[in-house]
């Protein structure tokens, strides 16, 4: 399944590229060049991730970051921020635990695809869990089809 990934950037250049590097990877890609073009095409589609830009004109990605957080079907949407100067005094209170990452411009191929790959290793975290749970889970049911005596010759023989 090809992850569907979504830039959103006011620089065109910009868009452009991470758009070449990340269909060269086989991943779908969705482009927005403004934080409205953005949020309106989320209306209608889902993504994987959102490669947001910080600074941009009439809705910075502080902004966007807010409104996406505000929605349902878009508030456990992994987002990473790209800037090309984060400074101190950022707008980020509140926001900065549902950052997943950031990336600083000009970026390298290897860092954004490091930087993706990461984003997308958490998202499988929950999905391991969950089949390590039905597997404890088969455990425990096979444990109770051993009779008392089976259970004790297979604690003795595994020393637990």
């Amino acid at each position: 399944m090809k992850h569907k990934i979504m830039i959103v950037d006011d620089e065109p250049d910009v868009v452009d590229a991470v758009r070449t590097m990340l269909e060269a990877e086989g991943y779908e890609v969705l482009s927005a060049y403004s934080g409205k073009e953005c949020l309106q095409k989320l209306k209608n589609e889902k993504v994987d991730l959102i490669l947001l830009d910080i600074r941009m004109p009439v809705m910075d990605g502080w902004e966007v970051l807010r409104k996406l957080k505000e929605k349902e079907i878009t508030n456990h949407t992994k987002v990473v921020m790209l800037t090309a100067v984060l400074q101190i005094g950022e707008d980020i209170f509140g926001l900065q635990d549902v950052v997943t990452d950031y990336i600083r411009k000009p970026f390298s191929r290897e860092k954004l695809l490091g930087c993706i790959k990461k984003a997308r290793g958490e998202e499988e975290k929950p999905k391991l869990l969950g089949k390590l749970i039905k597997i404890r889970g088969k455990d425990r049911e096979l444990d109770l089809e051993l009779t008392p005596e089976a259970r004790i010759e297979t604690a003795m023989k595994y020393n637990i």
